[in-house]
């Protein structure tokens, strides 16, 4: 169980998110609502201001990849933002209602044995990210309910996308972050 599996994710966002943030949309849009993550990205890539330079301060998104199915390909932009935090967006089977939302670390995909969403596992490339990039990696999940070949993204994880979406804007832009 995640620390912030009953934690509403406005706040999970505002305890956890600091400094320079890089989202990373992880899934196969190909298969319905795996395809949440790159969606997430692609939203918040569109509303996103020019990245910071490097130099400059704040808590903010200075990037949102839409990786699919091959986030370790972008290992090295990853690095090369220097982020304080990667948080990696997929649709993650963790026994709630479809379109739910929670962060993950690390331990939590650790202490689910046998729980895996991807092949290589998730754990796997949130290790290599923290090695390359020194950063902490998160996981944002949203709850799936069919991630067939060519089904269409269904209604409630729809709606967590975009509000996923907005929450993270609104965390970037200083706001507040409710969806």
């Amino acid at each position: 169980m995640s620390v912030y599996e009953h934690v509403p994710l406005p706040v999970a966002v505002r305890k956890v998110l600091r400094g320079r943030v890089v989202v990373v949309g992880v899934g196969n849009p190909g298969r319905g609502d795996d395809g949440a993550g790159p969606r997430v990205a692609r939203m918040l890539a569109r509303h996103l201001p020019p990245a910071p330079p490097l130099e400059a301060g704040g808590d903010r998104i200075v990037a949102a990849i839409a990786a699919e199915t091959t986030p370790e390909a972008e290992v090295g932009r990853i690095a090369g933002l220097r982020p304080d935090v990667v948080l990696l967006v997929d649709a993650v089977d963790f026994g709630a209602p479809p379109g739910s939302s929670c962060l993950f670390d690390e331990e939590d995909l650790v202490a689910r044995s046998g729980w895996s969403s991807h092949r290589p596992p998730m754990t796997l490339l949130m290790q290599y990210l923290a090695a390359r990039t020194g950063a902490r990696v998160l996981l944002l999940g949203i709850q799936p309910a069919d991630v067939g070949w060519s089904a269409r993204m269904t209604e409630p994880v729809r709606a967590a996308t975009s509000a996923v979406a907005r929450c993270l804007c609104r965390w970037s832009e200083g706001g507040d972050a409710r969806a």
